[in-house]
């Protein structure tokens, strides 16, 4: 099960790497909430500050504040909490905080797919609707993240497989047919004979030494790889469910295209971007090739995702804070900010703030054709907002 998901309230100390504070063990609970959990309210009102709208400026030197291009922010839907047609699913912990839907990912047709848990299915939202028009079941005791498969001639992809991933439970990453749910093949998370938890542990054989460190599956260079901490990528296997006996280690999280590694360390109200090739045998012990570096209006508490597009541009979502001397929260806002291919960052704003802590992985996603989505659970259901490409 979870680990505690309790945080303290003021910012970690700046030299503290976020690492993407999407973890939920209780180890990474010490560097801010976790993925789509937000604070707890205080008595007092809150001021929620908004990301200031960018204005026309030139790109400059890498990692220079600018601005390119202004996507703007759009509410597709709003869903209410239920196990109904036109519902996701939220249940109440007894013990631990409730949960919502686990994971979402965006597809190159446009449309967003969510990973329903808790109704025990994936749904697809149909683009520009608030409907779904695909609905998969899902057998897996502890479904918490998904990723797409998907098939074709560029133009005319389509997605032929869902990939689940189940930590805690089964210790798998299971493939579901993306047109009736049926489960193609799985993959271990676990390599041979490793029982033990080492957070520090390298991969085994033939998977990781503890699935429940496992903090994302991505589709990467024709394999499935499962990433570790938040720090480094490991190949489970291949897409049509074979074992890949290696233990290779990737350092970073896989960019969309390309082949940079990313990373991101949180400093004060700045966040640091660094990416490393993930070509070469040594890529961990190269210097960065790809340096930026983004502010916020607050200091960061929690870096929330780290994603890119098929350009290779860079977004990235902070929760921030201000305290005041007495430890009471004056101010916080949710805060995205896309970065370009030098570094230049592109584009800022401000996303809807959750409500509620719950437990969730990955509410923030890029999608294939180049969206960036997010699934804020409020207090009544769920809002859907997405940024067009």
């Amino acid at each position: 099960m979870f680990g505690t998901l309790v945080a303290p309230r003021s910012p970690c100390a700046a030299s503290v790497a976020a690492l993407l504070a999407v973890c939920c063990v209780s180890a990474c609970a010490q560097r801010g909430p976790a993925e789509g959990q937000t604070l707890a309210r205080p008595a007092q009102p809150v001021r929620v500050v908004a990301a200031p709208e960018p204005s026309a400026a030139p790109v400059g030197r890498v990692a220079a504040q600018s601005v390119a291009s202004s996507p703007a922010r759009r509410q597709v839907a709003r869903f209410g909490w239920g196990s109904g047609a036109s519902a996701l699913g939220m249940t109440m912990g007894a013990e631990a905080n409730p949960t919502a839907p686990m994971a979402i990912a965006g597809d190159s047709a446009g449309r967003l797919w969510i990973l329903d848990q808790d109704n025990e299915r994936v749904v697809r939202l149909a683009r520009d609707t608030a409907t779904f028009d695909v609905r998969l079941p899902v057998t897996l005791r502890w479904p918490q993240d998904l990723a797409l498969v998907e098939r074709g001639e560029p133009g005319a992809q389509q997605v032929a497989l869902v990939l689940v991933l189940d930590r805690l439970a089964n210790g798998v990453v299971a493939a579901l047919d993306a047109r009736d749910g049926t489960e193609r093949w799985r993959l271990p998370l676990r390599g041979d004979g490793a029982a033990a938890f080492d957070p520090d542990a390298l991969p085994g054989p033939t998977g990781l030494a503890f699935g429940g460190g496992v903090t994302g599956i991505f589709v990467h260079n024709r394999g499935v790889w499962a990433e570790w901490g938040h720090q480094r990528v490991h190949q489970l296997g291949d897409l049509a469910g074979a074992v890949v006996r290696s233990a290779r280690v990737l350092p970073g999280r896989p960019a969309l295209v390309g082949d940079l590694g990313l990373f991101a360390m949180r400093a004060g109200d700045k966040v640091q971007i660094t990416g490393r090739s993930l070509k070469a045998s040594n890529a961990a012990e190269l210097p960065p090739s790809f340096r930026a570096e983004v502010s916020f209006n607050l200091p960061v508490y929690a870096v929330r995702t780290l994603d890119s597009d098929p350009w290779g541009r860079v977004w990235i979502a902070a929760n921030t804070l201000r305290e005041s001397e007495t430890g009471a929260i004056e101010a916080e806002g949710l805060e995205v900010a896309r970065v370009g291919r030098t570094g230049a960052v592109e584009f800022r704003g401000s996303a809807t703030l959750e409500q509620g802590p719950h437990e969730q992985l990955r509410t923030f996603a890029v999608g294939a054709e180049g969206s960036f989505w997010h699934l804020a659970r409020r207090d009544d259901g769920v809002v859907v907002e997405r940024w067009a490409p």
